[in-house]
């Protein structure tokens, strides 16, 4: 039992030793994965620096439901802003540079996990831009703010589920394509009493 204690950790020590000297391969991955994500910060920050001209000019110039659809799309970007900014400062840190493989793929399986709940969270948006436009016919003394305020929503949640899948599969498919053999040099086997790890070398 002890041999077999030995041997596991053995094996596992030899797959961190290897994972650790493919630090060139992962920081490649790694830069080329930032390079992604600081591209969809600044689509982001595009968008949302053209929603808050556009709409602050149609704020002041439209009427009706224009105006109130204006309004919420400079508020609904106000936030989008913040968020490309801050996403693009925390890609400048180096101390987030992974350690080794099995931390770069916890980041971008994370990095994934994000975008594809985004890419879902933005049909509850969608839905309540549809139910604000429902509403504003049995509120008619606010018809033009519901029906404005709701058509802004379906259009912002319309571009950010957009934007979150759009990234979730260009970061899926380059994990798939980098990442993958690496994971399929490992082997987990049981009996149903021991577990045991392989790791072939290439």
């Amino acid at each position: 039992m002890a041999t077999r204690i030995f041997l596991f950790f053995f094996g596992l020590a030899l797959f961190v030793q290897e994972c650790n000297s493919q630090d060139l391969y992962n920081l490649e991955f790694h830069i080329s994965s930032q390079k992604q994500q600081k591209h969809a910060m600044l689509t982001l920050g595009g968008w949302a620096g053209t929603n808050i001209v556009t709409g602050t000019f149609g704020f002041y110039t439209q009427k009706d439901e224009s105006r109130y659809f204006h309004q919420m799309n400079v508020g609904w970007n106000i936030v989008n802003l913040g968020l490309a900014a801050t996403g693009l400062l925390q890609l400048q840190k180096t101390d987030d540079l992974p350690k080794n493989a099995y931390e770069l793929i916890q980041n971008q399986n994370k990095l994934e996990r994000i975008f594809l709940l985004n890419g879902a969270l933005n049909f509850t948006y969608i839905s309540a831009g549809v139910a604000l436009r429902n509403y504003s016919y049995r509120d008619l003394d606010n018809y033009h703010r519901w029906k404005g305020y709701g058509n802004a929503l379906i259009l912002q949640g319309g571009f950010l589920a957009i934007f979150d899948f759009t990234n979730y599969f260009m970061h899926k498919n380059r994990s798939n394509k980098f990442l993958s053999p690496l994971l399929r040099n490992i082997e987990i086997q049981s009996n149903g009493i021991e577990l045991g790890l392989t790791y072939y070398f290439n």
